[in-house]
């Protein structure tokens, strides 16, 4: 009779637990300060946000996201109708009860019945009220701040690094752990060693992905890869077209054994590299699409998008780094015509531009230290005007005293879009004595270290 009843027990058990599940989700929210108005539930993939239901708040505030499927598991916002938001977490069990508050909505969110998202919950007002702290302090240029930051620093770390130790097996700890950088060995961890930097910065760059899963999609349900991808090829990669091209393929045999986010990585890197990306890089877009997509690894993709992106790869070639630059034969302030292919200076640097553009007033204004820096056989500047602002730009010339030569398309005949992949300015390439491109959209201080470093080759 014992046994029979602890079976039955077990049965119930198993039952409560297997209906929990199958019946989709419920969340009931409440958010006082919003009654009588609709909210959304929705989800981040990469760095999209996707909206997939909505709940109608009643006067009191309440309301309930339901629906008979279950999500996958990853990282969900409740969107306000002022589209202000706040996340959660969607583990495995999709039943719980949230409130809030619009007044802070990391430190007054409350969650149940959900053990990861109580966690969570609790962690986000932990970690908010010591950022409040830190913010504080920054505000005060007192030498002992930096002290009290790095102490505040190293609490949220313990706390995060105790929730990945002690919950391993939740999806928040697996979040949290993915977000980690690599800790710097203490013989490198000195900031002060100017000695140890480049050593630092290879460790990082070595190891930077080392706390991230490769094999976990439901990572893909937050934007923790993408903007972890957008870190390293902005702030941590060499700006060296070789470094970049073996770290993507690198990045992408982590992912061959999961399918799905080998394909996020792949359409990702793609984008981020194309010219209207977040980090244009022709070589880096032309390497991904001819040994990825045009190997046909990349079978989600259709006819239609591979006969585009061959004419994409085409038009990129003819200014790619080792390529002839494109003839150009434009204007000066004078009128004279100037061939490109005419300088004999053993580099040139053409520069697309424009005088309402801020960036490019910063970069020439840094730009004219190391023109000044060399002389016009070693070194020159061919500067072209991107737009049709003649007048402001003859202006703008004379006023900043632009002693390079400076050239514009009078016959209005040159497709600089086309030729030149004028996408954005400024466009930067560094030309050979040959017109051979051999950098491309770069800083004044990457350009000052390759023209020391080239200095003493004779170019002629």
């Amino acid at each position: 009779m014992k046994n029979t009843k602890k079976s039955i027990i077990l049965f119930l058990l198993f039952f409560s637990q297997t209906y929990l599940f199958a019946q989709g989700y419920k969340i009931d929210v409440q958010v006082k300060q919003l009654a009588d108005s609709n909210i959304y539930l929705g989800y981040h993939y990469g760095n999209e946000q996707y909206v997939i239901d909505t709940a109608h708040l009643d006067k009191n505030g309440k309301g309930v996201f339901e629906r008979k499927n279950i999500l996958p598991i990853g990282v969900y916002m409740i969107v306000f109708p002022n589209m202000k938001y706040f996340d959660i977490l969607m583990p495995a069990q999709q039943v719980f009860k949230i409130k809030n508050d619009t007044s802070n909505l990391n430190s007054n969110l409350e969650i149940e019945g959900s053990k990861e998202n109580e966690m969570y919950a609790k962690y986000q007002k932990f970690s908010t009220g010591i950022l409040s702290k830190i913010a504080e302090l920054s505000k005060t240029n007192n030498p002992k701040n930096q002290k009290l930051t790095d102490s505040l620093q190293l609490v949220i770390r313990n706390e995060r690094n105790r929730i990945i130790k002690q919950e391993p097996n939740t999806f928040f700890a697996s979040l949290l752990k993915s977000m980690v950088d690599p800790d710097i060995p203490e013989n490198l961890a000195n900031p002060d060693n100017p000695a140890d930097f480049e050593k630092r910065m290879n460790y990082l760059t070595s190891h930077y992905f080392d706390n991230y899963d490769f094999n976990d999609e439901r990572l893909l349900f937050s934007p923790v890869l993408y903007n972890k991808i957008l870190n390293y090829y902005g702030k941590l990669v060499e700006n060296n077209n070789d470094t970049i091209i073996n770290s993507v393929d690198n990045i992408l045999s982590r992912s061959f054994k999961n399918t799905e986010v080998y394909r996020f990585l792949l359409n990702s890197l793609l984008s981020i590299f194309d010219l209207s990306g977040e980090i244009p890089n022709d070589e880096a877009f032309v390497h991904i699409a001819e040994n990825y997509y045009l190997k046909e690894l990349a079978p989600w993709v259709n006819e239609n998008f591979i006969e585009r992106l061959k004419k994409h790869v085409n038009d990129l070639k003819p200014t790619m780094i080792g390529a002839s630059a494109p003839q150009l034969i434009l204007s000066d302030t004078s009128a004279n015509k100037l061939s490109l292919y005419n300088l004999k200076s053993c580099y040139t640097l053409v520069i697309f531009w424009n005088p309402e553009c801020e960036h490019c007033a910063e970069y020439l204004a840094e730009l004219r230290n190391t023109y000044d820096s060399y002389d016009e056989k070693y070194f020159q500047v061919f500067a072209v005007l991107a737009t049709d602002n003649q007048k402001l730009w003859k202006t703008y010339i004379q006023n900043n005293k632009f002693k390079w030569l400076n050239v514009y398309d009078s016959t209005k005949k040159n497709d600089f879009i086309q030729t030149y992949k004028l996408f954005m300015i400024p466009r930067i390439y560094l030309l050979d004595n040959n017109k051979r491109i051999v950098l491309k959209d770069f800083e004044v201080n990457e350009l000052n270290s390759f023209l020391n470093k080239n200095k003493k080759i004779d170019c002629k």
